[in-house]
């Protein structure tokens, strides 16, 4: 009988704590990320609205269940594709392929060149004496910022000048995925450059890296693409994600708060951690539990970008694209 009434009291007080919960991150995401500059306030309250109905996964499957029924009833797309979207609506993320490796140098180049003065630590603007100078390597930056104690920066991407990172974030492959994974032609799409160093971090700062097991809720529904911009070990930091929390997470975990690595383990089965060579990409349900390792060695440099099924701007280059008119 205590154990159904500490249950009931659960699930009675569980709307309240989501609704606060949702409160304050849509002021953090105000305070931090200052996105009342690119939305208005019809989008603020969506934001708020997806905050609170969306974080259930119920609502989620239930949309997906929809979804994934209309599938495979678009015949242009290839089967790797059709493989990617049922691992993605199955487990929540897919099997890694790799691009090729002048491609992914190229995309390093535009990084640098067209958004090297974009960059942002967790709260706010990098000092200017730590922008990337010209002709600076991504190893020698990485070992400038590990000197000045960064253990992350983040490099919005201006997608209208990358137009090579546009052409692949928009390629027939990644489109073909997106669209059929969000059911629908209009999407946000949203490109940055993650580069991490190895130092010692403390847990607050492991929490504004997302080195800590965590899951998003930007959009009601929206799909992650990761390419590794180096090679990634065990060592380096790489991605970790936790097999069908897409689908179902433990009633601790309905909240987007950090979870220990040692609950995760007590709670869940299966995972996926992807090491790879410089090239590697895969595709996520961002909804699912994940987290990017903390690193012990080197450094890593990873391009992170969404596709969200909403007109929604998380940072200031992010499009609303129609895939027909690509």
């Amino acid at each position: 009988m205590k154990y159904s009434f500490n249950l009931n009291t659960f699930y009675f007080l569980l709307p309240i704590k989501i609704i606060l919960h949702s409160f304050r991150h849509v002021k953090k995401l105000v305070l931090h990320l200052k996105i009342h500059k690119y939305n208005s306030l019809i989008n603020i309250f969506k934001i708020l609205f997806i905050n609170i109905v969306y974080i259930l996964p119920f609502i989620r499957n239930y949309k997906n269940k929809i979804n994934i029924k209309k599938v495979y009833a678009d015949e242009n797309i290839n089967e790797i594709c059709k493989k990617n979207i049922n691992e993605l609506y199955k487990i929540g993320c897919t099997t890694e392929n790799v691009l090729h490796i002048e491609n992914v140098n190229q995309i390093i180049k535009k990084i640098f060149f067209y958004n090297k003065e974009n960059i942002i630590l967790r709260k706010g603007t990098i000092n200017k004496s730590l922008i990337i100078k010209d002709g600076e390597s991504v190893e020698e930056y990485a070992k400038r910022l590990a000197a000045n104690k960064i253990s992350r920066i983040v490099i919005p991407i201006d997608l209208s000048k990358s137009t090579f990172i546009k052409k692949l974030i928009m390629s027939k492959f990644n489109v073909d995925i997106a669209k059929n994974f969000l059911k629908s032609n209009r999407f946000s799409i949203s490109a940055s450059c993650h580069l991490s160093s190895s130092i010692e971090t403390t847990e607050k700062e492991k929490l504004g890296n997302a080195q800590l097991f965590h899951f998003d809720n930007d959009f009601n529904n929206f799909l992650k693409f990761y390419l590794y911009l180096t090679n990634v070990s065990f060592d380096e930091g790489p991605h970790t994600y936790i097999n069908e929390t897409n689908k179902i997470k433990d009633k601790e975990h309905i909240l987007m708060r950090p979870i220990s690595d040692e609950k995760v383990m007590s709670k869940y089965i299966s995972k996926k951690t992807y090491q790879g060579s410089k090239g590697t990409y895969f595709f996520t349900d961002g909804f699912g539990i994940h987290k990017g390792e903390p690193l012990k060695k080197n450094y890593r440099m990873i391009l992170n970008v969404h596709y969200g099924l909403e007109q929604i701007k998380y940072y200031k280059y992010d499009e609303y694209v129609n895939a027909e008119d690509k």
